[in-house]
């Protein structure tokens, strides 16, 4: 983790980082993974471009879909709520 700070407050390019990572440990190890999830909280999401042959996702996509069905939601509510109110003042007519 030192190594990956060092790295990051000299400002070397983020590719070369990655690629470093990538020599040092494996895809397959666990070590990567941690290493790969520190590097996320660095919020450099390049991640996504080099390791895209890892089936990597980012935490982001799962955020836009849930902030979709959230929207898609209230809009149902907002509607049924109109429905409601006209079936009211229909009522009272």
């Amino acid at each position: 983790m030192l190594v990956l700070k060092r790295l990051l407050v000299l400002n070397i390019d983020l590719i070369s980082l990655f690629l470093f990572i990538n020599e040092l440990y494996p895809p397959e190890s666990k070590e990567y993974r941690i290493y790969k999830a520190k590097i996320q909280k660095y919020k450099y999401f390049i991640t996504i471009t080099l390791f895209k042959n890892l089936s990597y996702k980012s935490p982001f996509v799962k955020r836009k879909k849930i902030r979709k069905k959230t929207k898609i939601r209230k809009k149902k509510k907002i509607r049924k709520k109109k429905k409601n109110k006209e079936k009211i003042q229909n009522r009272q007519m």
